[in-house]
């Protein structure tokens, strides 16, 4: 799947998000994700299904819930995280935009860590500190 139509997909799952037709979204989503190897994301997309196919149930038994906007809300808000993390997935291989570049960068070369940054200044001002009392 080249950028462009990563990017369409992504589009028709946040247009159907933005309709509230939260079971087609859910239903693009999993063909979206499907190649993906994120364990994370996959697992977090049926968990989310699930939720919404209980949530269906209850209402066709007629159980009410006070509650059951708020969790409607939750589950769109947490399709709409998903989807924008498939489609950063997705993009990570195969766009050119500087953002995706930098990713793969770093996912060769990991970033340092904090103490590691620090360890190397203070080493740093203690050089220049031998060079400055040295001189």
């Amino acid at each position: 799947m080249n950028e462009a139509a990563i990017n369409e997909e992504y589009e028709r799952i946040v247009q159907l998000l933005d309709k509230k037709r939260l079971s087609e979204a859910l239903t693009r989503m999993e063909v979206f994700t499907q190649d993906l190897s994120d364990w994370t994301l996959k697992n977090s997309l049926e968990e989310l299904q699930t939720s919404y196919r209980y949530m269906l149930q209850y209402m066709q038994q007629g159980i009410t819930d006070p509650e059951r906007n708020n969790l409607y809300k939750r589950l769109l808000t947490t399709a709409y995280k998903l989807a924008d993390k498939a489609r950063i997935n997705k993009l990570i291989p195969n766009s050119t935009e500087y953002y995706f570049d930098r990713r793969r960068y770093h996912k060769f070369v990991p970033l340092r860590s904090l103490p590691a940054v620090q360890l190397e200044l203070e080493s740093y001002t203690e050089d220049m500190a031998f060079i400055f009392f040295k001189s």
